[in-house]
């Protein structure tokens, strides 16, 4: 959650942190291509699938920044959900929300993300993050960002929405 303490101090500022970090993430994906375009591949398809893999462990970090301060930017702009009104909007916000940052522990990296329950404990992983949605198979919790920060800090529907902006 450092993201959400540096959007609170600099709250002023997120118009020129958004910019700054769309300006640097495309420096940086150009780089990338000329990298990619000066490797010779045998096969395209392979060279996209490790491109994407490459943007991915790269940039993701990056880019979930980016959607963290566009969310507050919005937040700013129309305060629906401070004045105790949530719309769909909100609500598909939230959702969109990356559980692997919510996540307290340490995860696999890849599209099927894995570790151990916060829920209860265990000695192997039977917790799996896939396509923002989680399960466990060890205790039988799962859902989405949403359910996760609920159940994660034992709060209302509403005080999820209002935490996941």
């Amino acid at each position: 959650m450092r993201v959400t303490k540096a959007i609170d101090i600099f709250h002023d500022n997120l118009d020129e942190i958004a910019d700054a970090l769309v300006t640097n993430l495309d420096m940086d994906l150009e780089t990338l291509e000329k990298e990619y375009l000066e490797a010779s591949m045998p096969e395209h398809w392979i060279a996209e699938e490790v491109k994407k893999l490459t943007i991915e462990e790269r940039f993701g970090k990056r880019i979930r920044t980016l959607k963290h301060v566009q969310r507050a930017i919005h937040a700013r702009d129309f305060p629906s959900v401070a004045q105790n009104h949530i719309t769909d909007a909100d609500i598909e916000r939230a959702k969109e929300y990356p559980i692997e940052e919510l996540y307290p522990g340490d995860l696999t990296r890849g599209t099927l993300k894995k570790g151990r329950c916060p829920f209860h404990s265990e000695k192997t992983a039977s917790f799996f993050i896939k396509n923002n949605r989680y399960r466990c198979y060890g205790c039988g919790v799962y859902g989405d960002s949403i359910d996760f920060y609920q159940k994660l800090h034992n709060v209302t529907f509403k005080e999820a929405i209002r935490q996941l902006q």
